[in-house]
Order: structure tokens, then C-alpha cells, then sequence
């Protein structure tokens, strides 16, 4: 039995470090249903790069760092009970560095295929949660054999770790998008559309078609055709591409926060999209979807919440695929119902993975800044982002209001630069005052007496 009032540590690895909906609802939807089971846990979140990304666009994550680093592994498990793998990219697949744009991905990507090794996973359980398997290595193959729960979200990916060699039962489940219930509250989403029809990032009226069209777009007479098969007046394009160009076409920025992408996909009457990820958000929402997918790629996992017709393997015949996917549900019934079980055995391990451990882990003061320092990038990165959708929002009124509003945007933007000016002044504060921890940290003080502190930390842990 758990001691009565001990709390645990949770580490969820994935992509939570990036803005794409697939990353962001994996990551956060395995938060938010462990917490509903976990209540009082710690749940921290790991990704390749984390918070040492230029720009923090997504939830703040640690970085993984290389997995050749000595010591990462047992600093890993002492700061969390147990390990839940659950990434947007699929395992065994295409290197990181691309993806991401950075080679500190690739130095990251092994640990998703091998965990913190044998010895250490002895006392700090790592699980595999929903995840996607394109390719079995052998070291991936020997931590699903090793792993306290294998969980994935299609049947391919089970069969593959079948036949790489893995004996044991390993679960399949729905995309953990259907569960966004718990990510996003549903009635703020047509506030966020009201906003962005002021911002002019939607139409003002009339209904419009989402398309997320991936690498390769299709001709515009098929976008026509879409259209009037919709009974759609507009095209919103997620991302950047040639579609902009199109009249009646409002595209997206890529990097928009994920609560704004969700608002989009709600309020379409359809939803064209290309990855699973996508699909798998407008079937949570209720919005009608079809997933057109030339490589096959995302079809298996798209089949686990959706019917045949809402799945089309080119742009050809668009138009008639589209009337078949609006005639039928968002997403098959009772698709999320596995989901529901597979999150109890997660919290049920991490349980018995606390009663194990005897004691709640403890966090370094170093990783503690560390994590203060990339939530006030973070937090400073959304007081820029605001302040530029406020300007672009005055702009947009100035023309209705005759230039009654002019002297208000000379004054906005002279704030703005005010604001810069002090927040760099701040930062060099901040930059300064690390500077003199890390000092006192390297002091022989405080190095000498560590393992003093940590013993006498255990001693008073219950």
C-alpha cells in the first residue's frame, strides 16, 4: 500500500516541445487523464530539445539531452517514479534532426527506442503508451519485451513488435485525441473563432472547409470541387503553402497555439486533413473529417475511430469522398472506450511503482532553475505574442473608425517598445542572478555538505 498522503513522479516523454496538434495533444491529453487518476502527482515532461528551443511554443518540457551522456539515465529516474513513452512521431521511424531542425533531436531519439536501460528500469518502471512503431531495431524490441505496459494505437504496429520477437500482450488502443475533453474547455472555442474573425484570420460569416494539406497540395479545380461538395463558402489552410493564393483561402500561421487550431477545426462543416493527428483532433471536437493519405502512413491508425469512407488514399476523387464523410459520424462508437482502460493500468503501475520506491523523489536545486528559467522564457514569449495581436487588432480597427484610433496605435506601439526595452533589462537581471547561484553551488560549502543534506532528506522522508 501507497503511504497515506505520499505523492509520486511522473515523467511523460514525447514531443510536448513542439506546437503541431499531434504533439501537443498526445502530451497533454496523457497529463490531464493521469491527473483525474493521480490526483496530487508530479507530472513533468521530457522532450528532445525541451526548453533549450529558441522559441518555447509548446507545454514546458526538460530536455532529454544525448543519451550517451553519463549519469542521464540515473538523473532521469531519480527525478520520477516511472517513465511513460508516448510520442506524436512514430517510433523506429525517420530521425528527429529534420523534424525538429536540430541536431540535439538526434542525439535524443535513441532514448525513445532503448529507455534508461535494464539495470535502471529495475527501480524506475518505463511504460509505452499509445505509441506508434514504423520500424522494430533491436534495442526498441528489447525494451517492449522489458516494459511494464506496451500499449499501441494500430494493429500494424502491434504485428510488427509480434514479429520483431516480442512475447507479450500488448494492448491497442484509439489516438488519445478523441479524450481533448480534458485539454480544452469546449465553451471557450467559439470565443477564440469570434476573436479571430476580428483578427481576420476567419471569415466573417458563412461556412468554410479546413485543409491541412501536408506536402503536397492539391490542384485548385479540386479545391473548387471541395467546396461546392461542402456547401462551403471558404477554405482555411493550416500551414504554410501555394493555397494562400486562392481566393476565399485564409491560412493559418503553423506555430498558432493549439486551443486556436482546436477553435478552427470545431467550427468547420469539414475537415480535410493528411496525418492522424488532425483527424484524430476533429473526431474529439465532433467535427466531420476525412483523411487523405497517398503513403498510407496514418490510415491504420485513423481506422481504430473511423469508418472506411472517412479514409481516401488521393486528392483525385475528393469531392465524392467529402459527401461521404459528412454523412457519417465524427467517430466510430465507444472508440475512446479502450483509452479509458489503458490510462487506469497506467495510474494503477505508477501506484505500485511508488509503493516500491518508499519515498517521494526530490528535485535539485539546479534542475528547479532550470525549469523557472525556461517558464519565464515561456511566459515571456506569450506577453510578446500578445502584445503584437493586440497591435495587429487596433490596425484592423483603424480603417472602420475613420482614424479615430491612430493616435491609440502610435501610443500601443511606443509601449511595445518600452516593454522590449525593460524586458531585456529584466533578462540581463535574471542572466546575473543565475550566475551567482551557479557561483554559490560550485562553492565547497555546499558541495561538501550534499551528502550530508540528501541523507538527512531521506531520513525525514516518511
Amino acid at each position: 500500500m501507497v503511504t497515506p498522503g505520499a505523492v509520486g513522479a511522473l515523467a511523460v516523454w514525447g514531443g510536448a516541445d513542439l506546437s503541431d496538434v499531434g504533439d501537443q495533444l498526445l502530451a497533454r491529453v496523457a497529463e490531464q487523464e493521469l491527473l483525474a487518476r493521480l490526483p496530487g502527482w508530479r507530472i513533468s515532461h521530457l522532450a528532445p530539445v525541451g526548453w533549450d528551443r529558441q522559441a518555447v511554443s509548446g507545454l514546458v518540457a526538460e530536455p532529454l539531452g544525448a543519451r550517451e551522456h553519463p549519469g542521464r539515465a540515473e538523473q532521469i529516474s531519480r527525478a520520477a517514479t516511472l517513465s511513460v513513452i508516448s510520442p506524436a512521431f512514430p517510433l523506429g521511424g525517420a530521425g528527429l534532426g529534420p523534424r525538429y531542425g536540430d541536431e540535439r533531436a538526434a542525439g535524443a531519439q535513441p532514448w525513445f527506442h532503448a529507455g534508461l536501460g535494464e539495470q535502471v528500469e529495475r527501480e524506475h518502471p518505463v511504460l509505452l503508451s499509445a505509441v506508434r512503431v514504423a520500424a522494430v531495431p533491436d534495442e526498441l524490441a528489447a525494451l517492449a519485451s522489458r516494459a511494464g505496459c506496451v500499449c499501441v494505437r494500430d494493429f500494424e504496429s502491434r504485428d510488427r513488435l509480434v514479429a520483431a520477437g516480442v512475447e507479450r500482450e500488448i494492448d491497442v488502443v484509439a489516438h488519445p485525441g478523441l479524450l481533448l475533453r480534458r485539454v480544452v474547455d469546449f465553451d471557450t472555442l467559439p470565443v477564440r473563432r469570434a476573436q479571430l474573425r476580428t483578427l481576420g484570420e476567419l471569415p466573417d460569416g458563412g461556412e468554410y472547409v479546413v485543409l491541412a494539406p501536408g506536402e503536397h497540395p492539391p490542384p485548385v479545380p479540386v479545391i473548387k470541387e471541395l467546396l461546392v461538395a461542402a456547401g462551403a463558402d471558404h477554405l482555411v489552410v493550416f500551414g504554410d503553402g501555394p493555397l494562400g493564393g486562392l481566393p476565399g483561402a485564409y491560412v493559418l500561421a503553423p506555430d498558432v497555439v493549439i486551443e486556436d487550431q482546436l477553435a478552427v477545426l470545431q467550427g468547420a462543416s469539414l475537415a480535410v486533413v493528411t496525418d492522424e493527428h488532425r483527424a484524430a483532433a476533429a473526431a474529439g471536437l465532433g467535427t466531420r473529417w476525412l483523411l487523405v493519405d497517398p503513403t498510407g502512413e496514418h490510415r491504420p491508425v485513423a481506422a481504430g475511430f473511423g469508418d472506411p469512407g472517412q479514409l481516401a488514399g488521393s486528392f483525385d476523387d475528393v469531392a465524392a469522398a467529402a459527401r461521404t464523410a459528412l454523412a457519417l459520424p465524427a467517430h466510430l462508437p465507444g472508440a475512446g472506450g479502450s483509452l479509458t482502460a489503458h490510462y487506469d493500468r497506467v495510474a494503477e503501475a505508477a501506484e505500485r511503482a511508488l509503493a516500491g520506491a518508499g519515498r517521494d523523489p526530490l528535485r535539485t536545486v539546479g534542475e528547479l532553475a532550470a525549469e523557472n528559467r525556461a517558464l519565464r522564457h515561456a511566459m515571456w514569449r506569450l506577453r510578446e505574442r500578445q502584445l503584437v495581436e493586440r497591435e495587429r487588432l487596433t490596425e484592423a480597427l483603424v480603417p472602420a473608425t475613420g482614424g479615430d484610433l491612430t493616435g491609440e496605435l502610435d501610443r500601443l506601439r511606443a509601449r511595445n517598445a518600452e516593454l522590449d526595452a525593460r524586458a531585456e533589462q529584466l533578462q540581463a537581471k535574471v542572466q546575473e542572478c543565475e550566475r551567482e547561484l551557479l557561483a554559490w553551488q560550485q562553492t565547497k560549502l555546499v558541495r561538501w555538505t550534499r551528502p550530508l543534506r540528501q541523507a538527512y532528506a531521506r531520513w525525514l522522508t516518511p
